[in-house]
């Protein structure tokens, strides 16, 4: 019996200093874990929190009292939460009561007073409320650390990065609502009111609108199909990417108006005031923009096939690498108009005045259609053997008086 006895203790002895390494290692292993436990126990005012509940004296000499610092942080965050809440909601309170109020009663069968509620439309958009505050932001952010590590984009063998600016502005993609502080200190148009007003007008465009007064209107991405907006007043009005195809906007005031990317096949714009408007990559196929004007109006990139330009102010124009293929142009003004790589298949330039117009890499000039009495005094850039080539097909090259003169008596 006490020979099994002393082995059994022989063995547990042995294990026992086989397994100290082992422990020993496992403590190291460890002790970095308790210590992180221990700090975040401490200083995120968790120890705090318990010792309130617990009966204990505060006055002994060994007493160190716990932080609070996190506490007092969480505390003070929570509240400007609250605040911020409470602004945001009452703005946007009296925001959709005002916008309730209006869409209550378009029903009605009075158009004057139709076209007098929508005229509010552009006013209610742009009162400003405080951002929408999130108080999970910081750590939906934090989520999203991961898109700043991006791969180098390879194109043709040279590396490209990412600005900084789209690579930390992806941390906000998807992240609804804003940090408190932001919420508090800033204000901008409400996004919830601006979807609404604009499924408004689109609900309403079977009505007319002609004449309207929706000047700085945002109408981004609306969908305004065979809309009448003749006459309207859409002055500074953002329509990037609006569906406007078959729309009637002829006399329309579409001064500095953002209309990039926008759909206008087929649309009436004829008379229309566009001077200094944005139609960069727009779509105007068979759009009728005769007599409209379009100074320094941005259409580069526009398709224009088959629109009607006739009688168009184009000066200082900008259609860089616009399609012109089959336009009418014929009497338009494209006085100094950037018609560098353009397509200028089949146009008709009769009687137009291209004084001093870039025509740097344009394409497609020895198809265009007619060239007869239009003026190219002065173009630049032209490619080898077009002024020549125009002459041969009626073109001149006079000063404007002598031009204007000239096509006055040339007049049936």
């Amino acid at each position: 019996m006490n020979t099994h006895r002393q082995t059994i203790k022989s063995l547990l002895w042995r294990s026992a200093l086989l397994m100290m390494p082992i422990l020993r290692m496992m403590y190291l292993l460890l002790l970095p874990f308790y210590r992180i436990l221990w700090a975040v126990y401490t200083y995120s005012g968790a120890r705090h929190i318990r010792e309130m509940a617990q009966y204990k004296s505060r006055s002994g000499p060994d007493y160190k009292p716990s932080p609070t610092l996190v506490l007092w942080v969480v505390g003070i965050y929570l509240g400007l939460h609250g605040i911020a809440t409470n602004r945001y909601e009452a703005a946007l309170d009296r925001a959709e009561n005002r916008m309730s109020a209006v869409v209550s009663q378009l029903s009605t069968n009075n158009e004057q007073a139709f076209k007098n509620l929508i005229g509010q439309i552009p006013d209610i958009q742009q009162k400003k409320t405080p951002l929408e505050p999130n108080v999970l932001w910081p750590f939906q952010v934090l989520e999203n650390l991961s898109c700043l590590i991006k791969d180098k984009e390879v194109s043709g063998g040279m590396e490209e990065e990412s600005t900084w600016k789209s690579r930390f502005g992806c941390l906000i993609d998807g992240v609804k609502g804003n940090f408190v502080l932001v919420s508090l200190l800033y204000e901008e148009p409400n996004p919830e009111i601006l979807d609404w007003s604009r499924k408004t007008i689109e609900t309403w465009r079977g009505r007319s609108m002609a004449g309207a007064s929706l000047t700085s209107v945002n109408l981004s991405g609306a969908n305004l199909k065979q809309a009448n907006l003749s006459g309207a007043y859409l002055g500074q009005a953002d329509l990037f990417r609006a569906y406007l195809n078959q729309a009637n906007l002829s006399g329309a005031q579409l001064r500095r108006t953002i209309l990039f990317h926008a759909n206008l096949n087929r649309a009436n714009l004829s008379g229309a005031d566009l001077y200094g408007a944005n139609l960069a990559w727009a779509s105007l196929i068979g759009a009728d923009l005769s007599q409209a004007t379009l100074w320094e109006t941005n259409l580069s990139g526009a398709n224009l096939r088959e629109a009607d330009l006739s009688g168009a102010g184009l000066k200082k124009a900008n259609l860089f690498g616009a399609n012109l293929g089959t336009a009418n142009l014929s009497g338009a003004n494209l006085y100094r108009a950037n018609l560098s790589r353009t397509a200028l298949e089949e146009a008709n330039f009769s009687g137009a005045y291209l004084g001093h117009a870039d025509l740097a890499d344009s394409s497609g000039w020895k198809r265009i259609k007619s060239i007869e009495k239009a003026n190219v005094l002065g173009v630049k850039n032209a490619p080898e053997g077009f002024q020549a080539w125009a002459r041969g097909n009626g073109a001149v090259e006079m000063a404007v008086n002598d031009w204007l003169a000239f096509t006055k008596n040339a007049s049936p």
